[in-house]
Parts: C-alpha cells; sequence; structure tokens
C-alpha cells in the first residue's frame, strides 16, 4: 500500500496469474500457457515487483536484465513437460511441449538453456551491463551438456532428473549472475 494502487493492482495480476496456473477450472498450465506464464511471473515480473517494492521504483532495464533467469526458470518447467509429454497427453493435458511434439519441445528446451548465455553476454557488449556481469558464462558447459542430454535421449520419460538438473543450473547461474551484476555495480541495493 505504501507504493500506491498501481502497485497494488500489479501485485493482484501475479497472484491471479499464479492462481490460475493451476488451481482454477481455466488453468494456464492445462492449456499449453504455463512456460508463458511462468517465464513472466518467475522473472521479470518478480524482481520489478521485488524492486518496486524495495526502492519505489523500477526501470525497463530491470525487467531486461531478468531475462536469462526467466529462460532457466522456464526450463525447468520445459523440462518437466518434456519428460511427461506422453503421459500428459493421455490425461488430457495440453502443454507447450505437447503441442511442439517432442522435436520441436528439444529444440525449445536447448534455446532455453543456452539464450540464458548469450543474453548476458549481449547485455555486456550493448553496454546494458559491465564485464563482471559474464560471471555465469562459466555454467555454459553444463548448459551445453544438458542440451545434449535432451537431444540425444529418444524417450523424453527416461528424462528423469531432468528438472532438477535444470534446477541446478538455474541455481548456479543465478547466483553467478547476481554476484556478476553486483560486482558491476547494477545492483539498487
Amino acid at each position: 500500500l505504501l507504493r500506491g494502487w498501481l502497485f497494488v493492482l500489479a501485485g493482484l495480476l501475479g497472484a491471479a496469474g499464479a492462481f490460475f496456473y493451476t488451481s482454477a477450472r481455466f488453468s494456464f498450465k492445462y492449456v499449453a500457457l504455463g512456460d508463458i506464464v511462468v517465464f513472466f511471473l518467475m522473472g521479470p515480473a518478480l524482481v520489478v515487483m521485488g524492486l518496486w517494492a524495495l526502492t519505489g521504483t523500477a526501470s525497463a532495464m530491470s525487467a531486461v536484465l531478468t531475462l536469462p533467469v526467466a529462460l532457466l526458470v522456464t526450463a525447468i518447467l520445459h523440462g518437466n513437460n518434456l519428460r511427461n509429454i506422453h503421459g500428459d497427453r493421455t490425461a488430457g493435458i495440453s502443454t507447450l511441449a505437447g503441442l511442439l511434439e517432442v522435436r520441436g519441445s528439444k529444440a525449445l528446451f536447448a534455446a532455453l538453456v543456452v539464450l540464458p548465455h548469450a543474453s548476458v553476454a549481449a547485455f555486456v557488449a550493448t553496454g546494458a551491463t559491465a564485464i563482471p556481469a559474464l560471471l555465469p558464462v562459466f555454467t555454459l558447459p553444463a548448459a551445453g551438456v544438458l542440451a545434449y542430454r535432451v537431444a540425444r535421449t529418444a524417450d523424453p520419460a527416461r528424462l528423469v532428473t531432468l528438472p532438477l538438473a535444470c534446477a541446478r543450473l538455474h541455481m548456479l547461474f543465478g547466483l553467478l549472475y547476481v554476484a556478476g551484476l553486483a560486482a558491476a555495480g547494477f545492483l539498487p541495493l
């Protein structure tokens, strides 16, 4: 309430997105919108709202800088949906992985784990942030191994540990990214 009615409205929209993810008759997860909702809620919305709550302001750049982490958190969900692609289809659940089918879903997964690294490189190359923000590039080999493993696995159901491996990559990338942004002087706190 200290931040005004627009902040409250944005918070209510975020809460509605979380509620409609799985808890209602209409659920984003079951109509192939889960990846998109998770990308926005667990990336730009979460960080921008947190920054706005703490400082009273938020910038477009703060939203842009969240994109690599948003891609990786989406990779966790997408990897899970890829792993469950056949079971979800049998249960009548429509996910983005199901719409893309196995081949397209594997390609999207590879993009979700590799693009964060390209993004931080682009941020530094364009001057959006400084060289220390490149720290998470050290996780690129792990991302490559994950993408390769997914590409080579014939039966997605065999990717039992994929969501956990994605979560580990997300955590390590995120820690290094925050450390790099802090070292580059891009954290407002």
